[in-house]
C-alpha cells in the first residue's frame, strides 16, 4: 500500500509532515482532553501547513479517515479544542481544504 505522502500532489501551503510527524503526533496527543473526539483514536500525521499549526492526520479504526488539526501547543482542558475538522476521504479533503486553502494563499 503507497504511503500517503508518495501518492499526494501536494500544494502549498499543505506539505508532508515528514520528519516532523512523530513530534506532531506526540504533541496532538499531549494536548487532547477526555472527550475530544480524536481521544483514543490511532493516529499518524502525513501533512502540515507550513504557514500555520494546521497538521492533516490519518485516522486508523475510525468512522473517518482524516482528521486536520489546529495544534495549540498546550494541554487542553476543553474537548473542543485544539479544534478539529474531519473528512471522510483524502478527496474530500483535498477538494474541502487544501485546494482552497491553496487558492486563498496565491492571492
Amino acid at each position: 500500500m503507497k504511503e500517503i505522502e508518495d501518492e499526494t500532489e501536494w500544494l502549498e501551503p499543505w506539505a508532508p509532515s515528514d520528519r516532523h510527524s512523530e513530534a506532531l503526533e506526540k504533541e496532538l496527543l499531549r494536548e487532547i482532553s477526555p472527550g475530544h473526539k480524536l481521544q483514543g483514536v490511532s493516529l499518524r500525521a502525513v501533512g502540515r501547513r507550513i504557514d500555520s499549526d494546521d497538521v492533516l492526520f490519518e485516522l486508523k479504526g475510525f468512522n473517518h479517515k482524516y482528521a486536520v488539526v489546529h495544534l495549540t501547543w498546550r494541554k487542553e482542558t476543553s474537548a473542543d479544542w485544539p479544534f478539529t475538522v474531519l473528512f471522510k476521504t483524502l478527496e474530500q479533503w483535498r477538494a474541502e481544504c487544501m485546494i482552497p486553502d491553496s487558492n486563498q494563499h496565491e492571492t
